[in-house]
Parts: C-alpha cells; structure tokens; sequence
C-alpha cells in the first residue's frame, strides 16, 4: 500500500490506530507535534499544522493518510494548494 501517515499519532486515537497498522505490517509516519510516544518501528516526523511547509513535508509521499488531530480548518488551507504528492 505504501506510507501511511497518521497526523496526530501520539494523541489517545492516534497512538492506538500508529500501533494497529504497524503491527499490520504497515509503512507508517507518526506526524506529531511531540514526538514522545509515537510508537516503535514507525517514521517520525515533527510538524504543527500551523505551520504549512512542516505538514506538507510530512505528508509528502504518502499513500494514505489518517487525521486525527484537532480540528484546524483555517489551517489546512495548504491541503487543497497541490502541493502535496502521493
């Protein structure tokens, strides 16, 4: 399947969905602000939401992606921009 990105892998739901699919066998990428926690045999990648070149670089590349962060509409305006490849 490729990468999966799990944005917010360290919170209560995210933590729990980065261990599942590892222990699926799965390619994942914690994408976290605190990278405490996000779980072993995993891709870690340090990024706030707020801040777009972070995220889109996390992101990048990935086949799938999981968002169980808070919600930040005013803030995923660069989701829709392209800028991200799959």
């Amino acid at each position: 399947m490729g990468t999966i990105a799990v944005v917010g892998a360290t919170g209560t739901i995210g933590s729990r969905v980065v261990s599942a699919l590892a222990a699926a066998g799965e390619e994942v990428r914690a994408i976290a602000r605190r990278p405490a926690g996000a779980g072993e045999h995993v891709q870690v990648h340090v990024a706030d939401l707020t801040d777009a070149d972070a995220a889109i670089a996390a992101l990048d590349g990935a086949s799938a992606v999981y968002r169980l962060s808070c919600s930040f509409r005013d803030h995923w305006f660069w989701l829709s921009s392209g800028q991200i490849r799959a």
